[in-house]
């Protein structure tokens, strides 16, 4: 799946602070937030109403990589996993943004649709015409979605 992470740094590098001086950063997108499917009725744009919606298809992503063992979790996860490789002064923080149709976010959600497409629709999570309709949404005016949380988690090593 694409995303824009550095967290597998610090995971093929245990000793990623030795090497890269006191501080490590590492930043992982978390779609595990992704639970709600909330629509509201189409509405004209004066009355200024928000469509959200989490489509189908990213639902049946989302059980396709947890089937691989993924854990749509991990970013918080990160500042625990900072403290047990011996990290002080952990921190971290989590931004999220809304992506509209047309977006580059509304391409990386294509991007993954696409690159998962055949283990969402064999695994029968989703079907074909499902998928298409996915797709066409995301090129609409109308389309308003979530992104993953990104979350920033930071540490250093103790000092002697």
């Amino acid at each position: 799946m694409i995303s824009c992470t550095v967290a597998w740094f610090f995971c093929t590098y245990p000793n990623a602070t030795e090497r890269c001086g006191a501080w490590s950063l590492l930043s992982n997108p978390e779609a595990g937030s992704w639970t709600r499917n909330l629509i509201l009725p189409r509405c004209s744009l004066t009355q200024l109403r928000i469509l959200e919606v989490l489509p189908k298809t990213q639902l049946a992503l989302m059980r396709v990589v947890e089937n691989h063992g993924v854990e749509r979790r991990y970013g918080r996860l990160l500042p625990g996993r900072l403290r047990a490789h011996g990290l002080a002064e952990v921190g971290a923080e989590a931004r999220i943004f809304m992506w509209q149709g047309g977006s580059a976010g509304a391409s990386l959600m294509r991007a993954n649709f696409q690159q998962l497409r055949a283990d969402m629709i064999q695994a029968g999570y989703i079907t074909e015409a499902e998928v298409e309709q996915d797709l066409a949404r995301l090129k609409g005016f109308d389309f308003l979605t979530l992104s993953p949380i990104m979350w920033a988690a930071w540490g250093r090593r103790p000092q002697a």
